[in-house]
């Protein structure tokens, strides 16, 4: 493993992504594929990442995606439920197949049929709601009038990947199962009452007593401090919480940023407070 290039990787990345979607977890990816799909593949070289960068659609921006068995596939882990992601996913399997036609000098004008791969798209939930193991959720149940020759249909799987859930595919990939009792620590700290950077530092040093993901948490822990406080700070800029200002509960997450060694402009960056903001609460 590349720490060095790990150290480097943009606190904003989601930790999901991180070991999903990295080229040195490739073995990561391929075990999670396994799992959703009761396959036994082995080579993880034969797996081509595919996901596109810098490229945000109504909120999404894209974890994981990889070509792999002839397949594209979509990953996408979601902390609150939400039904439009069929919609969503539609917006960024677009450009990926406008990618793959680029990438592979396809002429879609020509006579000749043009082989794609097929789409797979699955949503990891991790939210508070109640959510059965598995959900499917269709772009058809958004159209405003039901048709049944629809040019277009989009389907979405919710895996529920709550600690104590699918058990299954727990049990088939353990990075997801290491990665889901991880984020049940968390909450588990937050239901006792500690502050959102206590809950987050607490359950680091539990996935780092237990060896959680083969020592990865001990080996990149101020990182994943940063990634997880700097996603419930998204959650706090998606939810409106600074239309007030800054509250006294986010200025104790931007010093436990500063604290483990965010600069102020990568904290702006994340969280959208003004940088002079960040700064008076630095001094």
């Amino acid at each position: 493993m590349d720490s060095k290039k790990n150290t480097n990787r943009q606190y904003k990345d989601r930790l999901f992504k991180v070991i999903f979607g990295s080229p040195e977890h490739k073995e990561y990816a391929l075990s999670l594929y396994n799992a959703v799909n009761n396959s036994h593949y082995t080579d993880a070289e034969l797996l081509d990442f595919y996901t596109i960068e810098n490229v945000v659609y109504m909120g999404m921006k894209n974890d994981l995606s990889f070509i792999f068995d002839a397949t594209l596939n979509l990953y996408e882990q979601q902390s609150s439920f939400n039904p439009n992601m069929p919609l969503r996913g539609l917006m960024y399997l677009s450009k990926q197949y406008e990618k793959y036609v680029e990438d592979h000098h396809l002429n879609v004008y020509r006579g000749t049929l043009c082989k794609v791969p097929a789409p797979r798209y699955i949503v990891f939930y991790n939210g508070n709601d109640i959510q059965p193991d598995k959900r499917e959720l269709k772009l058809s149940d958004a159209f405003i009038t039901s048709i049944h020759d629809a040019a277009l249909e989009v389907t979405a799987i919710m895996l529920n990947i709550n600690f104590g859930q699918n058990k299954k595919i727990m049990k088939t990939c353990a990075p997801l199962n290491d990665y889901s009792k991880f984020v049940s620590y968390v909450k588990m700290n937050q239901r006792k009452g500690l502050a959102v950077q206590d809950a987050v530092s607490i359950a680091v040093e539990k996935a780092i007593e237990e060896n959680l993901l083969d020592g990865f948490f001990a080996e990149h822990r101020a990182e994943v401090i940063g990634m997880i406080l700097t996603e419930y700070d998204e959650e706090f800029v998606h939810k409106g919480w600074f239309e007030d200002g800054v509250k006294k509960g986010q200025i104790d997450i931007i010093k436990s940023m500063l604290a483990f060694g965010m600069t102020p402009e990568k904290i702006s960056e994340c969280t959208k407070i003004p940088l002079e903001t960040i700064r008076n609460i630095q001094a």
